[in-house]
């Protein structure tokens, strides 16, 4: 798949870069209501691109500016900005802000701005 489609494309691209990494920003809008996107379709789009990421590494590269190198790297990848952005889906085994960081080390991006 060359393309993602919205809204998962502009979340990639607007909260998950690697050089304005937002993903605590993303979470706080999910959870209080205020993003500009069908919530609902973002969660199955995620869950989709967890249970089957083959093909997406390309996309989400270009998108993010990550250099994630394996399908296996962007389902983990996917999976934990899911865990994050929607906790209460997911039996969260540490603290959020210890997912955050776990999350930056994998890709290696700088802390998330607030």
């Amino acid at each position: 798949m060359d393309d993602l489609p919205e809204p998962i494309r502009s979340v990639l691209r607007d909260y998950c870069h690697v050089e304005w990494f937002e993903i605590a920003e993303l979470a706080d809008e999910v959870l209080n209501q205020r993003q500009q996107f069908d919530t609902a379709l973002l969660k199955s789009q995620l869950e989709s691109f967890i249970k089957s990421p083959n093909g997406l590494r390309d996309a989400v590269n270009k998108l993010t500016l990550n250099e994630l190198t394996s399908d296996e790297e962007v389902q983990l990848w996917g999976k934990e900005i899911y865990e994050l952005v929607f906790p209460s889906d997911y039996q969260q085994t540490e603290p959020y802000d210890q997912s955050i960081g776990r999350l930056q080390r994998t890709l290696r991006v700088g802390p998330c701005r607030s």
